[in-house]
């Protein structure tokens, strides 16, 4: 009985680091391969799509936000996404921590509820151009005023590629 407790021992001991570096690698990897590779699959070909994550207290940024980096204070606000007139955009709404609401009055969208642990997709062509603020309709916390960016559409002739 004592030596196969060994051997199972020396077994594990052999896999541990292989255990560890395996999931250090294809963790990552597979975040990078969902977001990189299979939700641009899952929106029409062509489209810009933007995953924004709202917070009550942060704002509204495309950093990914966890729990593992909710507290940390370096995230970087949105201020403004660029298209151009006639793209097909499609807005990926995350909130951090509390429900909140999303209104783009100008394409017609108000009232869209974003719920923690959802992801709420908002889908619309860019037909016109001009800047026009995107912003939290529910009071969602201390910096609520601050959960607002600016969709900025460039003519058609001037647009981001």
């Amino acid at each position: 009985m004592g030596g196969w407790s060994m051997t199972l021992d020396r077994m594990v001991a052999k896999l541990a680091l292989p255990a560890v570096l395996a999931t250090l690698l294809v963790v990552p990897l597979t975040v990078w391969t969902y977001d990189r590779v299979y939700l641009p699959s899952q929106y029409p070909p062509g489209a810009k799509v933007f995953t924004l994550y709202w917070s009550g207290e942060k704002g509204i940024t495309l950093q990914r936000v966890n729990g593992l980096n909710y507290w940390l204070p370096w995230f970087e606000r949105l201020q403004e996404v660029k298209v151009r007139e006639g793209d097909r955009v499609v807005l990926r709404l995350i909130s951090t921590d509390v429900h909140h609401g999303f209104a783009l009055p100008a394409f017609g969208i108000t009232d869209v509820m974003v719920k923690p642990g959802d992801i709420t997709t908002v889908d619309f062509v860019a037909d016109k151009a001009g800047r026009f603020p995107l912003f939290c309709t529910i009071r969602c916390g201390p910096s609520h005023e601050d959960v607002e960016a600016t969709l900025t559409v460039l003519p058609a002739e001037e647009g981001p590629r």
